[in-house]
């Protein structure tokens, strides 16, 4: 693969208001991406303690165990009154003391010519640190940090799926052609280490179950041989008791 050297121009960075009671964002519907961005770094900190050590350890060498973790992104942008990404983070901080968060998803540019999907961020977040700066003969700009609340969601680049094998083909479902169908992670969990955004042409049989592996719409991105994915029933012309298909990811592109 061509190696990929990052300027940092086409990052995208897409917000939302949200709540303490929010989930992270799975893609950028319905979202608002924050124009003239000129940083939204990730930052990453760790509380850790010493463990005791037994008295035959040798010179009391130290064993530090993290704790716990957190994440912020400092973020800046060049100021504009009118858009409506700044006027999101603006009453995301104002309303912080109320519960109001920012959802955010942060979207990393494919340098290296691989075709690969992007690599994302994710996560819930309170917004802190905003600051304003005019000076004369300068660019006005807006700096602030987004502090997380909770577990920051990470999709590696790459790893699509090309083709899938059925585990289970599921029972009750109703015969019929379904187009555009989103593959749910099963095992892993949805989360960081499964895959995101994969959408596939599922066939129900005659019988009410799958017979045949569905085809690939979107492969998604970071997805492993050996993952599990179902559907929603509704998707696949089932409800009440009816039982979803099973699907594990046989190659990846």
């Amino acid at each position: 693969m061509t190696s990929g050297y990052y300027i940092a121009f086409d990052y995208e960075l897409f917000v939302k208001l949200g709540t303490t009671s929010s989930t992270a964002p799975t893609s950028s519907a319905s979202m608002t991406e924050v124009i003239s961005l000129t940083n939204a770094s990730m930052e990453g900190s760790s509380d850790v303690t010493d463990a005791p050590l037994d008295y035959s350890s040798e010179y009391g060498w130290k064993n530090p165990l993290v704790t716990g973790i957190g994440w912020s992104t400092p973020a800046a942008m060049n100021l504009s009154l009118n858009s409506d990404g700044y006027r999101i983070i603006k009453q995301a901080w104002l309303n912080g003391a109320k519960g109001t968060t920012l959802e955010v998803y942060r979207k990393s540019p494919v340098k290296d010519g691989s075709g690969d999907n992007n690599e994302l961020h994710a996560g819930i977040c309170f917004v802190e640190g905003f600051q304003e700066t005019i000076g004369a003969g300068e660019v006005a700009s807006v700096s602030f940090t987004m502090r997380g609340y909770g577990q920051l969601m990470w999709y590696p680049q790459g790893n699509p799926i090309a083709t899938l094998t059925i585990v289970s083909g599921g029972s009750g479902l109703t015969a019929g052609t379904y187009t555009g169908a989103a593959l749910v992670p099963s095992a892993p969990a949805p989360g960081v280490g499964s895959g995101l955004g994969a959408t596939a042409t599922i066939v129900v049989h005659a019988d009410g179950d799958v017979q045949a592996a569905p085809t690939i719409v979107a492969g998604g991105t970071n997805f492993r041989v050996g993952d599990r994915l179902t559907v929603a029933l509704a998707d696949v012309g089932g409800s009440g008791t009816d039982v979803a298909p099973v699907f594990e990811v046989a190659t990846v592109a």
